[in-house]
């Protein structure tokens, strides 16, 4: 068994984020999530306004992310 400070349990955008930001601030951290990947047609995460986006392109992440990302017109 491995030894970690957190354990995130879900790899949606917010767990992945976390996970990521903890990882570059050298905190041990675990990411549980049953989905080795997801489908291609798998939503669920939302991004919107200036203010959201400019908080996530903060994280150093954003434009990895976003280059995956599949835009919607509406909700």
């Amino acid at each position: 068994m491995r030894d970690t400070d957190i354990a995130i349990i879900g790899g949606g955008l917010g767990g992945s984020t976390a996970a990521a930001m903890l990882g570059r601030a050298d905190i041990s951290t675990v990411l549980f999530d049953p989905h080795e990947s997801y489908p291609a047609d798998f939503r669920v995460e939302k991004l919107s306004g200036q203010e959201q986006l400019g908080r996530f392109s903060r994280t150093g992440i954003a434009e990895s992310v976003l280059r995956r990302a599949t835009f919607a017109g509406e909700n």
